[in-house]
């Protein structure tokens, strides 16, 4: 009998709300995450990435074409799975292991 192994992908995501702000979160987010999947539902953009998601500020103030505060995420926000290893003025990290 063979024996069949199978993987689970275990993703870290986040749900954005689909306004003019989360999509430039989510732009700054698939510049900076290469791998990054994207699922588009009415009202909100799923994110998921299989290893880790950084959000840079200064990324996401490229694509605002205004100063952004770090703090400005949880207002695009909806939900997530993972952990949110590092939150500070420059990047937000969320991954599943955060002694990596």
């Amino acid at each position: 009998m063979a024996v069949v192994e199978t993987r689970r992908e275990r993703f870290v995501a986040i749900d954005l709300q689909k306004t003019e702000e989360g999509y430039n979160v989510l732009q700054a987010i698939l510049k900076d995450n290469p791998g990054t999947r994207i699922d588009e539902f009415p009202g909100y953009y799923k994110v998921k990435h299989p290893e880790k998601l950084l959000i840079n500020r200064e990324t996401v103030e490229s694509f605002m074409g205004r100063p952004w505060d770090t703090q400005e995420f949880n207002l695009v926000i909806i939900s997530y799975a993972g952990n949110f290893a590092e939150w500070d003025d420059d990047k937000i990290l969320i991954q599943w292991d955060t002694h990596m």
